[in-house]
């Protein structure tokens, strides 16, 4: 009886309504058409304002599957290798679509009780649900009866829910697809030997990635390539990082790991840097990357690249590495960043062949050096008499910035500017270094260069002005129209940029010859400036039509130091052989260039040979860079008679040499060289021997207090000697025909 009376108050509806829900807006579209529109609508409790949202839901969604399928028939065209930007593009506007359609697919199922009267609440709702798809989460419960009872709705609902899935696992897949190919890549190099390189880069930076590719382009077959990822600065425990800071730095990683996705690479991470792993552990096992060790242990031959900026916490972990690998038998060889100062090379030295220290501002001087189809060697801003292979102008050049780049420019000036003139003497030269705090950084360059003391105020002049000073604008106008070579580096893209238009601008106004004879180098420090250079170099083109070569060109740009070429790979080593091999023959010795350098260190010890083998190998190094100069003065590439190469016993005669203008040539040339080796011995350091050294040395050289008895005036030189700087002249001839 109590049952029956329960049942019958619950049926009458006077205390509990229906559990049943209904969504109107469904219930609206199945009786939706369009010739009864107001009958459709009147005949449910559907909101006008849903209906209106709705259908702008659904016109967007209308728009976003158009987009898609633009995009895909553009793929289609484009085939496999379509590019990127179009399917991230498509790929992006496909989670959209799914992300809209969740949207609608619940602003439909939740239209009743309490929502269906408030469009604001009923789409923040299917907003949230929508993105909870996402993440793998169906709000099925909440969703009104009627839908949960059709089949339509359901297919719609189960379809939407599975994009939204397959959407989240692409997405994971994307970020963390690499990380498991570098996991299985990881586990086969353990276990797989190769007989191919293998290159571990300490640190992600723009250095490691360009270097990289460019190994991966011109090295060998088959290199393998590791990048360790550790934090550059120590970690402050006490500072929280922003969200900002973190979205920053996930930008970066997904950045760096784009730029080394195309090369055979892993990835490892460590939370520790290699410098501040203590002196006694292992340096894998506190890295907590021990699997790279076994990954080495299968390498042949192995290549550590330390290229972060930071220079000394690179050379504590170039130092710490070559420590761990004392006693290892593995082919290692350490590259790492750092200045050449006179510390830095004694701890090159002490490392043998191990260890090469990576300078940018010198490597920036050497792509000078090498390149020699754009104007930029000293010599082609001169005068030469092309018959008798001397010079017949004044070399004057302009150095602003006397940081390392600098000073190794006017290292390269001073040597590569030695020419003779026609009495057989050393034409006239004239650098001029500009620096705002000239006080500081002349000191120290002083004091490795002890020679300066022979040169300032007669070849080498020091100005303390700073560029955008009226001193140094006073400068300009006294100078500017003399002037033949300028090499600005300031430290800052921008300032080079602006002080080379500045000197530019002198230059068109100013000088009666306008450019010729006339060029201005600027430092470029990084790539992204490149783009902006390019730019202004264009616009004094078209002013400078008539000239044969740029009035304005950059040096020193990440892509062009961090080289295969330049920092592997020893390109003119080969060539520097031949010009020892023909030193060799003319003093008659045999030794190899391997003996040579076992006998340098038998003879002198450690340190001291190892700066005689370095002085002496550079000079072999320097005949091959220097051969430019030496073809341009003998003319090479004009002269039409025989190139005969007499012996020196014939040439010193000079009343022989007298009767053909080649011999003249040939003896100027020989003259340039001696010259050059001069100034390049004073800008290693070296100094003209005193005669207290003389007694008591039995050679030419005293390698302790770094003085030579060859740094003389050509007539000084004994005639036998004379000839050694013949043969390195007659060996570029060689080279050339």
């Amino acid at each position: 009886m109590i049952y029956n009376h329960i049942e019958n108050i619950i049926g009458s509806g006077n205390l509990l309504r229906s559990s049943v829900s209904t969504s109107y807006i469904f219930d609206f579209i199945e009786r939706f058409s369009i010739k009864s529109f107001t009958e459709s609508f009147n005949s449910t409790r559907c909101s006008f304002d849903n209906i209106v949202i709705l259908s702008l839901l659904s016109l967007f969604a209308l728009v976003i599957f158009f987009f898609i399928g633009w995009n895909l028939l553009k793929l289609l065209k484009q085939g496999s290798s379509g590019r990127t930007s179009r399917k991230s593009s498509a790929f992006t506007a496909f989670a959209v679509l799914v992300f809209t359609c969740g949207i609608i697919l619940y602003y439909i199922g939740y239209d009743y009780a309490g929502t269906d009267k408030n469009a604001f609440t009923l789409l923040i709702r299917s907003v949230l649900s929508s993105f909870e798809m996402f993440l793998s989460k169906s709000n099925l419960l909440g969703i009104a009866d009627n839908c949960k009872n059709s089949e339509k709705y359901m297919l719609w609902f189960a379809i939407i829910h599975a994009s939204a899935l397959t959407v989240s696992t692409l997405f994971a897949v994307l970020c963390f697809g690499r990380r498991i190919l570098y996991w299985y890549r990881g586990i086969k190099w353990r276990f797989i030997g190769t007989s191919a390189v293998t290159n571990v880069f300490w640190g992600l930076n723009e250095r490691s990635f360009v270097l990289a590719h460019d190994i991966a382009e011109n090295g060998e077959t088959n290199e393998r390539f590791i990048f360790v990822d550790f934090p550059l600065h120590e970690e402050s425990p006490s500072k929280g990082q922003s969200f900002s800071g973190i979205f920053g730095l996930f930008s970066y990683k997904i950045n760096a790991l784009r730029k080394i996705s195309k090369l055979n690479c892993i990835l490892m991470r460590s939370s520790l840097r290699p410098s501040n792993a203590q002196d006694d552990a292992d340096i894998f096992d506190a890295m907590n990357i021990y699997r790279l060790k076994d990954i080495l242990d299968k390498s042949k031959g192995v290549r550590f690249f330390i290229l972060t900026e930071n220079e000394d916490a690179n050379l504590k972990a170039a130092i710490k590495m070559l420590k761990y690998y004392k006693d290892e038998d593995i082919e290692l060889k350490i590259y790492c960043s750092a200045r050449k100062n006179m510390l830095n090379r004694l701890i090159e030295e002490k490392w043998d062949d191990r260890l090469k220290l990576i300078d940018d501002s010198r490597a920036a001087v050497t792509q000078l050096k090498i390149e020699q189809e754009n104007a930029q060697h000293p010599i082609d801003f001169v005068d030469i008499n092309k018959d008798k292979g001397y010079v017949t102008s004044k070399f004057k050049a302009l150095i602003v910035g006397f940081g390392s780049t600098g000073q190794d420019a006017l290292r390269f000036l001073y040597e590569y500017s030695a020419f003779p003139d026609e009495n057989g003497e050393k034409s006239p030269v004239e650098l001029h270094v500009i620096d705002n705090n000239m006080s500081v950084v002349k000191g120290a360059f002083c004091q490795e260069v002890p020679a300066m003391n022979l040169l300032e105020n007669k070849e080498i002049f020091f100005h303390n002005l700073s560029a955008g000073s009226a001193e140094f604008n006073k400068f300009l106008n006294t100078n500017i129209e003399q002037m033949n070579y300028v090499v600005v580096a300031v430290g800052s893209d921008e300032t080079n940029m602006d002080i080379a238009s500045m000197i530019m601008d002198k230059a068109l106004l100013y000088r009666t010859k306008k450019i010729s004879h006339f060029k201005v180098f600027v430092r470029m420090y990084s790539d992204d400036s490149i783009v902006k250079y390019d730019t202004a170099v264009n616009v004094y083109n078209d002013f400078c039509s008539e000239s044969n070569h740029k009035p304005l060109e950059y040096f020193g740009n990440t892509r062009e130091i961090y080289s295969y070429n330049i920092i592997v790979k020893n390109h003119y080593e080969q060539q520097a052989i031949a010009f020892y091999n023909s030193y060799c023959k003319a003093v008659g010795d045999n030794t190899t260039w391997d003996g040579r350098r076992k006998k340098e260190v038998m003879k002198l010890g450690q340190i001291y040979g190892k700066r005689s083998l370095r002085r002496k190998e550079g000079q072999d190094k320097a005949n091959c860079l220097h051969c430019y100069t030496k073809k341009v003065l003998l003319n090479l590439a004009e002269r039409q008679v025989t190139l005969t190469l007499p012996k020196w016993e014939f040439i010193a005669d000079k009343e022989k040499r007298q009767q053909e203008p080649w011999l003249i040539s040939l003896y100027n040339v020989s003259i340039c060289e001696h010259l050059r080796w001069n100034a390049s011995h004073m800008m290693l350091g070296y100094i003209p021997i005193t005669e207290e050294v003389e007694k008591l040395i039995s050679g030419s050289c005293d390698e302790v207090t770094k003085q030579h008895s060859c740094i003389v005036d050509w007539n000084e030189l004994k005639r036998d000697i004379q000839g050694y700087d013949y043969e390195v002249v007659k060996t570029t001839v060689m080279m050339e025909q």
